[in-house]
Formats: C-alpha cells, structure tokens, sequence
C-alpha cells in the first residue's frame, strides 16, 4: 500500500509538472541613445511576462551593472515592461513583445534624467582624477550630487565602494580628486566609476566601471 501511495504521488507530480523546462535565452541590454546604461547591480528589475499559463506572474530579469541582462526562457511571445520608478529615467508605460523562437538580443531603450558625458578616470600617484561633463535630458528634474567611487573588487557603487569624493548639485564641467592611499596599501589595482544622482530617485545612473592599475 505504501509503494502504491509513493507511485500515485510521483505519477500526480508529473502530470502536474509537464512542462519542458526553460532552454532559450534571450538576452538584452538597457540602452540610451543605443549605449548600455550604468546602474548598481542587480538593482533594477524587468519584468517579463507570458499569456496562457494558469500561474501568470512575471518573470524577473535583473540588470547588471554594465547594462545587460538576461534570462533563460520557454519559446513563446512575451511582454517585457520596465518595471515603475525602478531606475535613474522617465517612466516608461510602453510595453516591448517579444516573439521568443530561439536565443535572441534586445535593447530596452530609457530616457535617463541626467547622463555622464566626457568622461575620464586618470590616476596621477596616490591621487585619482575624474573629469566629465553633466547633461540634463529629462527637464523639470533636479540634480542632486555626482560622485567618484572606487572600490576594492569589481562591483562598485554608492552602496559597495572602499572611498568617495562627491559634490553636491554640480553641473557642466566637473571635477572630483580621490586620496587613493587609504584604499591601495598592497594592491596592484582598484575599480573605478563615476556617479550621478536625481533628487528623489532612489537609484543612480553611472558610467562603467573602470579598472585602475596602481603599479
């Protein structure tokens, strides 16, 4: 009785469970003006969503640090939407549909409130240099500070990041200077990135992340 109770449950999961798992990728990257946008890793959520399944709920696509994501999929159309007051841009209503017959690359276009121009990270010493140029894209925004950060590993942002140097509600040409010797005592290298941030918007809109070679 107990191997016939053990059978009928497996039997039950499986046709419960008939699905083939998911094999495609699609994957993507968040874009302005066809460039990838920086963001704080894994901050920033997607939302990808399917038509036809009794348990319809969306399916989470969380952009890295450089822009891109990805996502691994079963063939089939979806809806992707940029989830609301998730990133450093305009909300986006418009929703992308996606015809998903095999692996596949898409850009998600936004439109950020301020982006980071003319940039450049240059190391003179102990001392790190950043020079670059603020350019207001959605008006009506407020800008609030820019920073530089520099962290010890690969990930760096205003949250993870060994030092700083910011400056409040700048514009134009900017330049920051970063004491590197708190942070490079018996390393070959640090990572580098500049940020800027809009007053009330939680996340920050960078610049990708820079290695900088000590000796």
């Amino acid at each position: 009785a107990y191997l016939t109770l053990v059978l009928a449950t497996f039997v039950t999961a499986c046709e419960f469970d008939n699905y083939a798992p998911p094999e495609i990728v699609l994957e993507g990257r968040v874009v302005y003006q066809g460039q990838p946008v920086g963001v704080r890793q894994n901050a920033i959520q997607l939302e990808l969503w399917q038509d036809g399944y009794e348990l319809r709920r969306d399916i989470p696509a969380y952009v890295r640090q450089d822009g891109t994501f990805a996502a691994t999929l079963l063939e089939g159309t979806y809806k992707l939407v940029r989830k609301r007051n998730s990133g450093p841009w305009r909300n986006d209503p418009d929703t992308l549909v996606i015809e998903l017959r095999g692996p596949q690359r898409v850009d998600v276009p936004v439109e950020p409130f301020f982006i980071i121009k003319n940039d450049g990270i240059q190391r003179n010493g102990s001392t790190l240099t950043a020079t670059f140029d603020v350019e207001q894209v959605v008006q009506g925004t407020e800008l609030e500070r820019v920073a530089l950060y520099v962290g010890n590993t690969l990930f760096v942002d205003a949250r993870y990041n060994a030092a700083r140097a910011e400056r409040e509600d700048s514009s134009g040409a900017i330049t920051l200077t970063l004491d590197l010797s708190s942070v490079s005592q018996n390393r070959e290298y640090v990572f580098a990135r500049i940020g800027v941030k809009t007053k009330g918007v939680e996340e920050m809109l960078y610049t990708q992340v820079e290695k900088i070679q000590l000796n």
